[in-house]
């Protein structure tokens, strides 16, 4: 019988392990904030198209575990973070996020509850605009006692009054009371399961040679 060289398959399934496993352990270094609303035209001009009414929209903010706060205050207070991604869907479809994206928390601010603000620029239909949207959630839900802090997790919340966030551009966003407001961060089994898909395959691999040896 011809023998077969597993070689080509064995290489082929090392790389694709390799490059699974940093996209993996890259997805579980990250957090990411979503809340939903609606958004809608702040005078006469609607660049997006969104109609008198204006759309409803869901905000997916990324930011890493160890993001830098580019806000050291010696008040204790506020927390800054750059994103990393963000996802703008408007009725379900996407508008292009472009840059300048920040992540503001703000641990109890003048009245007593605690603030998340999301400010970046977007495109749709040709048309760039600064979009941002904020919610207040319930005191206490992150503390902050450091100069310098990183991302806050927190359980499942919801937005604790109806709030409008402008830019001065032509969309404010709205977010209503009792609207979720939740964190993902995304697991230690997603960690090791990315550490651990190397070992997996190379026992696949290692099965696939010894049987084709038997059939040789």
């Amino acid at each position: 019988m011809k023998t077969l060289n597993p070689l080509p398959l064995v290489t082929v399934l090392v790389f694709a392990s390799w490059f699974s496993s940093c996209e993996l352990l890259a997805h579980a270094n990250q957090i990411t904030y979503l809340w939903e609303g609606h958004l809608e035209p702040s005078g006469t001009e609607d660049p997006w198209q969104l109609g008198a009414d204006g759309e409803p929209f869901e905000m997916q903010i990324t930011v890493l575990r160890n993001a830098t706060d580019l806000q050291p205050d010696p008040d204790v207070q506020f927390a800054v973070f750059q994103v990393e991604q963000v996802r703008l869907l408007l009725n379900g479809q996407d508008a292009t996020y472009i840059d300048e994206g920040v992540l503001d928390f703000t641990d109890d601010g003048i009245i007593p509850l605690d603030f998340l603000f999301f400010g970046g620029n977007f495109e749709r239909f040709g048309a760039t605009i600064e979009i941002s949207s904020s919610v207040a959630v319930p005191q206490d839900t992150f503390q902050f006692a450091s100069l310098i802090e990183l991302p806050p997790i927190f359980g499942p919340t919801t937005n604790n009054s109806k709030i409008g966030t402008g830019s001065g551009g032509p969309y404010n966003s709205v977010v209503e009371a009792n609207a979720p407001v939740q964190v993902v961060p995304e697991p230690v089994s997603l960690v090791l399961f990315a550490l651990g898909l190397p070992v997996i395959l190379g026992h696949v691999t290692g099965l696939i040679h010894l049987r084709l040896e038997m059939e040789v």
